[in-house]
């Protein structure tokens, strides 16, 4: 569409939404399958060994469509990212597995759903854990709404060194991910959860105070803090990533983890769908900076309410729904 000059924002909300709607397909078989494939002793090792090839791709990502944008422009680009979902797909659909024995005796779609909204909003630490993180979605698509034309607009970075600074996340996760399991052994899951959803508190804050561009030209002093930034938010993602999603995994029965999955997926994306235009309205109104002082507050009310919750106190359940143990590697 790009190309014959028929692209617009109406069809690309079109194709955003079609987009989406496959991703949530994607992402709740993506994190049901995991206990298919695993023994459930590994299954946080597995979760890490996932998060870490995602951080590998947040890293060679964004880096990789700087320099295609830079040189052959965003349409090209788009084609690139579409091969790589194409190779995504087949290897996905290589993979032998056996499906759970355990299956619902209602094939009713709206029964199975209400089953899935009942069993994650009924459960005492899972309800919290989605409300929370329902919350961080929404302040976390104001962030990601925001980023790139601050970084480009207001910090005068190229293409490249936003896929740079951007990269910087990857780096982030990488670490955190590795540190990951030892965090969840010397504070339990529940509390090294809370320590990475702190995290993204100072995070924001170094991007928030990022000096202005003049005339076009970025500061050094900019890119070091947003760079930092940047690397801050990725280690408390790749803390958080692999115990939240195993801890979710762990206590809910092999029946209901895609209904899980796809409740969880669901209720977050809906949080992108209201922060995403919210962010853009705050920055076209009030600012970029303004945009970033109304995350960072927000991300201190997750931080504290996650800290309050009873989902600050959570271990991994000790028997699973087949009655299998977990034990952290």
């Amino acid at each position: 569409m790009a190309a014959f000059g028929a692209l617009n924002v109406g069809w690309l909300g079109v194709i955003i939404m079609l987009f989406g709607t496959v991703s949530l397909f994607n992402d709740a078989s993506y994190q049901s399958i995991l206990l298919q494939l695993v023994p459930q002793t590994l299954l946080i090792h597995a979760n890490v060994r996932l998060e870490q090839s995602d951080a590998v791709a947040r890293i060679s990502g964004p880096t990789l469509a700087g320099v295609l944008i830079a040189w052959v422009g965003a349409p090209f680009a788009l084609l690139v990212d579409a091969v790589g979902h194409l190779f995504s797909a087949i290897v996905n659909a290589s993979i032998p597995n056996s499906p759970p024995t355990e299956r619902a005796p209602d094939n009713d779609a709206g029964k199975q759903i209400m089953e899935g909204l009942r069993w994650v909003y009924g459960h005492r630490q899972l309800s919290t854990l989605a409300l929370n993180t329902n919350a961080w979605f929404l302040f976390n698509a104001v962030v990601g709404t925001v980023m790139t034309p601050f970084a480009l607009r207001a910090l005068g970075f190229s293409a490249v060194t936003l896929g740079a600074v951007l990269s910087a996340a990857g780096i982030g996760a990488l670490l955190g991910t590795s540190f990951s399991t030892r965090a969840a052994q010397h504070w339990g899951v529940g509390r090294a959860i809370a320590v990475a959803r702190t995290l993204y508190v100072p995070s924001l804050v170094l991007i928030a105070l990022a000096p202005l561009a003049h005339h076009n030209t970025f500061q050094a002093t900019a890119l070091v803090m947003v760079s930092s930034g940047r690397f801050l938010y990725g280690l408390a993602m790749g803390i958080e990533g692999p115990l939240e999603i195993s801890f979710r995994q762990s206590v809910t029965p092999a029946q209901l983890q895609g209904r899980t999955n796809a409740t969880m997926r669901s209720t977050n994306r809906g949080m992108l769908a209201i922060g995403a235009p919210l962010g853009g309205a705050i920055a076209d109104t009030l600012g970029f900076h303004a945009a970033f002082w109304i995350a960072v507050a927000g991300m201190v009310m997750v931080a504290v309410w996650y800290r309050l919750s009873p989902m600050y106190h959570a271990q991994f359940a000790q028997q699973t729904g087949s009655g299998a143990q977990i034990s952290i590697p």
